[in-house]
């Protein structure tokens, strides 16, 4: 059922690059949701100098582990995972973007 007041999170899995690996991991994220007029001043501060913590504000949570133990989602991980791996911030947010500009249908 389609409810006019959408929920305040969602999830998606998001593929990562991972150096040596020849596809990229998936990593679930929580994200949160945001008005079109959020989004679009959301969008233009992240372009303007993108950033973990800009790209923080749009994350509720992960689901990602170090050596076999969940790591607890904070802006200092976040940042962490950015600046360990490149392409991570723009496969991020363009995960998002994607995820709340588009509309998914079943055929």
């Amino acid at each position: 059922m389609f409810n006019l007041t959408p929920s305040p999170t969602f999830r998606a899995q998001v593929p990562l690059s991972v150096p040596g690996s020849a596809k990229p991991l998936e990593v679930v994220f929580v994200f949160r949701h945001k008005t079109r007029s959020a989004m679009e001043k959301w969008l233009t501060r992240f372009v303007s100098g993108p950033s973990a913590e800009v790209l923080g504000e749009v994350i509720e949570g992960w689901e990602l582990k170090r050596d076999g133990e969940a790591v607890e989602y904070s802006h200092t991980a976040l940042a962490e995972l950015c600046e360990s791996y490149t392409p991570a911030m723009g496969e991020i947010s363009d995960a998002y973007i994607l995820e709340i500009t588009r509309a998914k249908r079943k055929n």
